[in-house]
């Protein structure tokens, strides 16, 4: 096994950078759904109740978003992925020791964008409050996908035949075309 380097490995500019962009696109995508949504509000009469639908409405998405991870790990490794809570987040993790292609992690790291990109295909078929709704998943789901791209951007460094495996707390990245596994 050749190892090609550990995804909590990078360097310290490196990772300043992509967090900043990350940051950036967080902000960028964040601000316009608070304008969507304070422009609802004042058309329709701001009341306590519209606000709790609202709350409804995006609370449980990151939750969604990575189960939405956690669904294709298993799919793409046949293991169950781990599950769990590290405040104040919720997280998905692959099962230790198993391993998957570049192209599979990358997959699953842009699942849950994929997944809310596509409900962006009933807007057609929702009255307006809901077409408004689908789009302010759409943007705060986009906002948590930072990380995500991040990681994508990372994995694409690598040849295809690059493989992914969970060891510790650490991605290890290994070359199947160079005596990997």
């Amino acid at each position: 096994m050749i190892d090609l380097g550990s995804y909590n490995s990078w360097e310290k500019s490196e990772k300043r950078k992509i967090n900043n962009l990350s940051i950036a696109i967080a902000i960028i995508l964040v601000i316009p759904s608070v304008i969507i949504i304070s422009s609802i509000w004042l058309r329709t009469g701001y009341d306590i109740l519209k606000l709790a639908w609202f709350i409804l409405l995006i609370l449980p998405m990151i939750p969604i978003h990575e189960l939405i991870h956690g669904a294709f790990q298993w799919i793409f490794s046949k293991k169950p992925a781990k599950l769990g809570f590290a405040f104040p987040f919720p997280f998905s993790q692959m099962a230790y020791g198993v391993s998957i292609s570049r192209n599979k992690a990358a997959i699953v790291a842009l699942a849950p964008f994929l997944f809310f990109a596509l409900l962006l295909i009933l807007i057609p078929l929702a009255n307006s409050i809901m077409q408004i709704g689908i789009v302010i998943l759409f943007w705060f789901n986009t906002s948590t996908c930072s990380g995500d791209f991040r990681f994508t951007s990372w994995l694409l460094k690598y040849p295809k035949s690059a493989r992914i495996r969970l060891e510790g707390d650490n991605t290890i990245v290994f070359d199947l075309n160079n005596g990997g596994i």
